[in-house]
Order: structure tokens, then sequence, then C-alpha cells
């Protein structure tokens, strides 16, 4: 060990993107030397390259790097680019047993991507419910015959997924031994547990705001991508968006349209570029100007490619925000040449020192992070099963390299699982922690150049329906063989959510039609409240299949009330996830049924697209046919839950978005608010004003509809 103190310590931070190499040496978190060079094609002696040149720009003695700190855009930038030289064809097994088959893997990917990716999926036995039980053992001869596919397809990147494998990895890892045991070492096996959650929305933690109310993004332009994210109040950020758009962006006319990306010259730039002498029209040559770029560029074309810069960066920061309001950009990345100062829903930008190299002085202040997304019925309490989620987030971030005196916990998330009548809860914990350094400090100690296998990235599918044509099968046969020669049509018990849908499903598979109805004509949350029930038709016998063989069938029940208990409790006992058929609607029932419930949904949802297509603001349109009523404008403040009898009841309060907005201000000059019950949909509507009784504004039967901007997130509401 050599006799240098601590204060000697300097950290090396690298940051390898598809265009730039950014280097930079920091002391105590303070930057000493930075270094930027292009990419190299081969990343090792890049790294090596760059470590060396920063080093020495830093005037500091090598063996004074005390760690080696890396981090890399390659992996967005070859899907966003699409990069057939980066991307190799991925196979996907997924544990499921009968479960999510209507949703295979790469479905929702663009084509073009998934032409590059798709190589080979295949159902095998496994999986877990929601509440964490068992779908289905894992079938070893299974995994056998899948690795015998993808040895004989060729196929080198796997990836396993297991339905709610977040919540127990144990078969997706039992998986991977099968396959490496069965494949070798040349393959690349991934799973899924170790990337995702569980998948249910997010509930998203309070944004970072200036002391003036305005919210703070973060802007990143790299030379091939651009990222983008708002900060949490913890300074951490949130989830961001990312596009194709950096200083490297090809830029092309085609009948007087400009078109910027996707695809980047990457770290050619500075021989491709036309400011650089070279050939290719970069974003970068758009906004240099020498004698290149003044000769070979048309003004008008650079006038019309800044503007499509500018509308590009300006959507997706919408989508981004979370509020409306301008909001403050901290603008970063060597490509941010790019941005012009002005940009729409931006009230200022911000161009911090040592911008061009910020990732690399993000990878040196980086911390470890473990986290648990687990789904558990608390037997012995909530509390005990978020020490027990703490323990483990705390353990694994040691393992990741975590100091265990630094690890702090930044993230407790506790949701009851809507329709689970067992007290199924999802628990969320993360914890953040300091790298622990341990500095061996040693002048001559050389490591050696290893050679590197080519890594191909890829991305993989996972989607989990909550229900599946095996459950529909299972209680539809049930059905058909009590009324035995029936034949008829398919109706869903309400037009709400997903179980509108699963009468098409059925449909489908049984080759019949769909009646254009429904019981209920909305969202209830009861089969007792549609509208046979109201009319004392009884609604056994009836039957409730889990897809995996178990069918549990009532012929008769005391009454509609009686019935739905029992399919209910069923449904509990075989994972909270199942199929149900109730007694067939005769055809002069069927008349005194809601019409065109299917037929509304979609001119609703035709009026939104249309209103999408025309980039205008869908909700005048949408009220103008439906003859609704624009109740309050505002964001959403608070949102208090809890699930009582399977069922997520609770409240919203909403806020008008600012001082001067003319909805936060009544008549007599009094604050106003709006608060929204709701139980599975929303009940009522109330309007407080302070100072005045409350006045009810809409309720059932009543359609109360919260329509978000389409730049606003979602799942910042919890319920309804």
């Amino acid at each position: 060990m050599s006799p240098h103190s601590t204060a000697d310590i300097n950290d090396t931070c690298i940051d390898v993107g598809g265009t730039n190499t950014d280097a930079v040496v920091l002391r105590d978190e303070r930057v000493i030397g930075w270094h930027k060079t292009p990419t190299t094609s081969d990343i090792q002696e890049g790294v090596e390259l760059a470590i060396e040149a920063v080093v020495k720009k830093a005037e500091i003695p090598v063996n004074h790097v005390g760690a080696v700190k890396i981090g890399t855009t390659q992996f967005v930038n070859a899907v966003l680019e699409q990069d057939s030289s980066k991307l190799e064809k991925v196979a996907v097994i997924r544990l499921c047993g009968p479960y999510s088959r209507g949703t295979p893997p790469f479905l929702d990917f663009p084509p073009a991507l998934r032409a590059l990716l798709y190589g080979h999926y295949g159902y095998v036995d496994g999986g877990y419910q929601v509440d964490g039980s068992l779908i289905a053992t894992i079938d070893v001869n299974q995994i056998k015959e899948q690795a015998r596919i993808i040895k004989a397809k060729s196929i080198k990147s796997i990836v396993v997924i297991g339905i709610y494998s977040p919540s127990n990895p144990a078969q997706e890892e039992d998986v991977k031994k099968i396959l490496a045991s069965e494949l070798g070492p040349d393959y690349d096996i991934s799973c899924s547990h170790a990337i995702g959650r569980l998948g249910f929305l997010e509930p998203k933690s309070y944004i970072s705001d200036a002391n003036d109310g305005r919210e703070v993004l973060v802007v990143d332009v790299g030379g091939t991508t651009t990222d983008i994210c708002a900060l949490l109040k913890s300074g951490y950020p949130r989830q961001s968006a990312a596009l194709a758009l950096g200083g490297g962006s090809l830029v092309r006319t085609k009948r007087l349209r400009t078109s910027v990306g996707p695809d980047s010259v990457g770290s050619r730039l500075n021989q491709e570029g036309i400011a650089f002498g070279g050939n290719k029209f970069t974003a970068t040559d758009l906004v240099m100007v020498n004698t290149f770029t003044q000769e070979l560029i048309d003004p008008e074309v650079k006038k019309s490619g800044l503007a499509e810069i500018g509308r590009a960066l300006e959507d997706a920061i919408d989508l981004v925000k979370t509020k409306q309001g301008e909001a403050r950009v901290i603008l970063v990345g060597g490509g941010s040449i790019i941005v012009d100062e002005h940009i729409a829903g931006v009230s200022e930008v911000i161009r911090p020192k040592y911008l061009e190299v910020a990732n690399a002085v993000g990878a040196a202040i980086g911390r470890i992070s473990g986290s648990v997304d687990k789904t558990v019925v608390p037997t012995h309490g909530i509390d005990l099963e978020i020490q027990r989620a703490t323990s483990i987030a705390k353990k694994k971030c040691v393992a990741a390299g975590g100091d265990d005196k630094t690890v702090e916990v930044v993230e407790v998330d506790v949701v009851p699982l809507s329709y689970a009548t067992n007290g199924a809860t999802r628990i969320l914990v993360r914890v953040v922690g300091d790298l622990k350094n341990k500095y061996d400090f040693a002048p001559d100690k050389v490591i050696p150049k290893a050679p590197l296998r080519k890594k191909r990235i890829a991305k993989c599918a996972r989607a989990i329906t909550d229900s599946s044509p095996a459950v529909t099968k299972g209680s539809s046969d049930l059905l058909v063989s009590i009324w035995s020669g029936y034949q008829g049509l398919m109706i869903p018990n309400e037009i709400g959510g997903l179980n509108a849908f699963e009468s098409i499903l059925a449909a489908r598979r049984f080759k019949k039609s769909v009646l254009d109805t429904d019981l209920v004509a909305r969202a209830y949350p009861m089969v007792w409240q549609t509208v046979r029930c109201l009319k004392d038709v009884p609604i056994a016998p009836c039957s409730v299949a889990d897809g995996s063989g178990r069918v549990d069938s009532f012929s008769t029940a005391t009454d509609n009330f009686h019935a739905e208990d029992l399919m209910r409790t069923a449904c509990t006992d075989q994972g909270s996830l199942g199929g149900m058929c109730i007694s067939p609607v005769s055809g002069a029932e069927a008349k005194t049924l809601p019409r065109n419930s299917f037929s509304h949904a979609w001119q609703i949802g035709r009026s939104i697209a249309i209103s999408r297509s025309l980039k205008i603001d869908p909700i005048p349109p949408l009220l103008e046919l439906q003859s609704g009523v624009l109740l309050f404008i505002g964001k959403i403040i608070s949102v208090t839950r809890n699930v009582a009898e399977g069922f997520t009841r609770g409240s919203v309060l909403l806020e008008p978005f600012s001082e001067n907005d003319s909805n936060r201000i009544g008549d007599e000059g009094v604050e106003k608010s709006l608060v929204i019950d709701f139980e599975n949909e929303n009940l009522s509507a109330v309007l407080k004003e302070q100072g005045k009784e409350e006045k009810v504004l809409a309720c059932c039967p009543d359609l109360i509809v919260v329509c978000f901007s389409p730049h606003f997130d979602t799942e910042i509401q919890k319920g309804g």
C-alpha cells in the first residue's frame, strides 16, 4: 500500500456516448480536469485513451486515481436509432402457464424495431398470480425444448420473463440456470426481475419546483440522443423521455419538409459533418457558421431544420412536464449547441459549467441503489412487511457496491391491490448509498487489456393481461355444458375497462358475434348492480375459472348478492385472477339493455384520435359530441384512498393551476376547489368554496370523467 493519504485520492469518470466519450477527474466532487474525444469502435481502447488524456490534463500522478467509474448511453442509442449493427435477434421465454398469450412479446414494438429484434418467443409453465400465489411449477422438459429451438435458430441473446417475477425471482433464476446448462457460456441470458418492476401504474412522487413554483427539468443533448427528466424534490430524477435527436443527427429535406434524425453519424461527426469538410448534413451543421456551411446549406433549409429541432424538443418537454405553466430547464450535453435559448413552455434555460461533460460528472457522483417491488398478503401487519422489504433492498444496495454506512431509504410506496379481497398489497422500497471505495495504490500495477465480446443490445416485451383466452374458455365451456345447445351472442357485464374487451376475446375464440350493448352502461364494481339484477333476474348458474384447469361453478344461490360473494371468494382462492360467466341473457331481456355501448365508446375514442392528429385540444370537440359540461380545470393536489371489500375507494382534490386562473376565484372572490369521490368509477363531483355550502356539480348516474392534458402524466392519479 502506498503511503499517500486519502486527500490525494481522485476519481476518474467516463461516459461513453454514441458520438463522444467524456472523461473528468474529480476531487471531493470538484472537477479538476476534463476531456472530450470521439467514441472509438474499440470501446475499451477509447476508454483507456480518455483516461490517459484526462489524467494528463488534471496534472495528477496515475497512481493517484482511486477509482474509475463508467456510464454509457450506447444501449438507448442503439434502440432509438434502430441500428442493425448494434442490435441482434432476441429469444423471449415467458413463464406464464395459460396466461398472457393474447399479448405476445414484441407486440407493441415499432415495426422496424420488431423486425430487428424478434427472433423467437415461447410460452412455458410458471409464473405467479398477482397476490404471489403460484400459477404453475416449472417444467424442465419445456425449458430444454426451448433451448433446443433457440440453438437451432442461432439466437445468442435470451430473455426470461416470468409473470410477476419481481415479487419472487426464484423461477426466473432456475430457468436461467437450466438454459445456461443446456446452451453453454456463449449465450447471454437476462431475467426480467433484474430490470423491471411489477408493471402496475406508478404513483408519482412530488416534483421539484424552483422557489417561484416553476418545475425544474434537465435536458441532456448528446451527439445521438436527447434525454429529458423532471427532478423530484429529493433531487433524484423521475423516469425520463428519450428521443433520437443530437448533434450528429442526420438532416434530410424532402418536398420542402426538413427532418432531423433518428439516425446519426455518431462518432464520425468530426470527419463526416459538412461543417468539418465532410458530406453528411447533420444537426450541428445547422448552427455552425463557416465557409463549408455557408456555401452548402440553404438558409431556408437551416431555418426549417432548427424549427424542426425546436418542435421535437418542445413536444418531448411537454410530455415530461407534470403541470401547466413554464418550467426551468438545465441544459447539458455536448449536443446542446443545437438548442435555441427560446423554448416554448420554458421560462429559463440554464447552461451550467462543464455542461459538455455532465454525464461523466454524473457517473462520478451517482449513487448505488437497491430496490424491492413485491406483492404480499400481510398476515402479521404491513409495517413488518415494509421492514422486511427495506432490509432486502439495503442488502441489494450493499451487494452492488454501496457503502452500508451511507444507505438511506428514498422511496416507500404501499398500494393495496384493487379487487383482491385477501389484503394483497404491493410494496415498493428503494434505497441508495454512496459507492464504497476501496483504494489500493499500486504504481506499478497495470490492468491487462482483456478481450471484449461485443454485447449487442436488446429490449424485451413484457405484457400481462388481466384475462386470457384460457380463462375465458374455462368458464364458457362450463356454461355451454350447463345450457346444452345454447347458441347466442356475447355481452360484457360492463363497458368499462378491460371487461368490455373480454366479450370480444371470447367471441373470437368461439366464433360468435358481440352484441352492441352491456349490462350496466358504465363501470359499476358489483355484478348485482347491473340492469338485469335490478329486475331480480338471477345470475346463477355461474362459474369462475383460473385458466389453469380449476373451475368453481355455482348452480344455485340464495340471491344475486350471495352469488356474487361466492364468485369473489372463489376468485380470491384461485389467486385473485379469474374469468367469470353468469347465466345467459334471453333475447327478450337483451332488448331491454342499454343500446350502442360499443358504438358510443368508439365515437369518444374517434373524437380524441382526430383531435390528436390535428394537434388540437380534444376536450371542446368531445364536450360538443357528448353534450357534456366542463365542470372544472385544475391540477390534482392530493389523492386519498383505501381498499375495502376488494375495491379501491377514495377521493381526489383538485385546485386551479395558478393564482391568476379564473377557476380559482369564485363570484364573490373566494378560493374554490373540486373534490371527486370514487369507487371503481367517479361517483360525485363537489365544488367547495370558502365560506359557502358545498355544491354537488354531478353525481351518478352522470358519467364524471377526469380528462388529462395530452402532456400530463395520468399515473399521478392513484385511483378512479
